[in-house]
């Protein structure tokens, strides 16, 4: 795990530069195509911009041609809710600290425009737009600094402030555990989203068995309870129901996931995620 932001960058440097030799949307993949025209698909293009309604209209595949704009608008969402402190060994905080900064390392080295915003059930803290290289230092450090309030996240006032925050049509990388339903259907049509999950193993798979105090870190109480084998099988069953609804959820928005534990190398993790992206997967 990297507890030092210059670990941070050098981890990134070293798993996304090394790799890439100078290709601007091999890392970005979004509004940086500004659509331009339809024409008749060639064997030469690119599947994935396929008029699927010309297509099926004129029954020749016909694709969208597009202009490249270097810039990119990227946002950076962290969605700071109580059960971010939970793990088992690392906590989930610390993983959404190292992929906040990452990801606003990769931005401003291509000099994309970054926006970074804090939430639970308000805003907490706001960082307009800008490219300058000390974004990703001064975001290890805010993202350190931060008080938990023990709250959930309030998703109407998320899409509220996202919407009258950020005027341009952008690609939001949105922060969180989403151990419940979120509701972002208003944001949906209006920017790219790209969902990163952040886990533990063991509050998705419950083992432990007994008499245990347990605190919610979402209402900042304690109270002991006796766990049970039926308990436990009920719990994890619960926990897979959540993750599918969470999935059909994400697809039927066209967002793309993925699903980060504390266990993993979240820079590594990272780097799978957006090379998939890139490739269509």
């Amino acid at each position: 795990m990297y507890y030092e932001i210059e670990e941070i960058i050098f981890q990134t440097k070293k798993k996304f530069f090394s790799k890439i030799h100078g290709e601007h949307r091999s890392i970005f993949l979004g509004s940086g195509l500004e659509f331009n025209e339809i024409r008749q698909y060639t064997i030469d293009d690119d599947i994935r911009h396929i008029n699927w309604k010309t297509t099926a209209k004129t029954k020749d595949p016909s694709v969208n041609i597009y202009y490249e704009n270097k810039k990119l608008d990227i946002c950076l969402v962290y969605l700071c809710s109580g059960s971010l402190q939970f793990g088992s060994s690392i906590q989930k905080k610390q993983i959404a600290s190292v992929l906040l900064c990452s990801l606003s390392y990769l931005a401003v080295e291509k000099k994309d425009n970054v926006t970074t915003l804090f939430f639970d059930n308000k805003e907490r803290e706001y960082c307009k737009a800008n490219r300058e290289k000390y974004l990703p230092y001064r975001l290890f450090e805010d993202s350190k600094k931060l008080h938990f309030d023990y709250s959930v996240i309030n998703y109407n006032m998320l899409n509220e402030t996202i919407m009258n925050k950020i005027k341009s049509r952008s690609l939001l990388f949105i922060i969180g555990d989403f151990l419940e339903i979120p509701f972002l259907d208003d944001i949906a049509s209006r920017y790219e989203v790209y969902i990163l999950i952040l886990r533990d193993k063991d509050e998705e798979i419950l083992s432990l068995e007994g008499e245990y105090n347990l605190k919610d870190t979402n209402q900042n109480r304690t109270y002991q309870t006796n766990i049970t084998s039926q308990i436990i099988k009920e719990y994890n069953n619960q926990m897979k129901k959540h993750d599918i609804q969470l999935y059909e959820y994400f697809e039927n928005l066209d967002f793309k996931y993925t699903k980060i534990y504390t266990n993993e190398d979240p820079i590594s993790a990272l780097e799978k995620f957006l090379k998939e992206i890139h490739n269509g997967e």
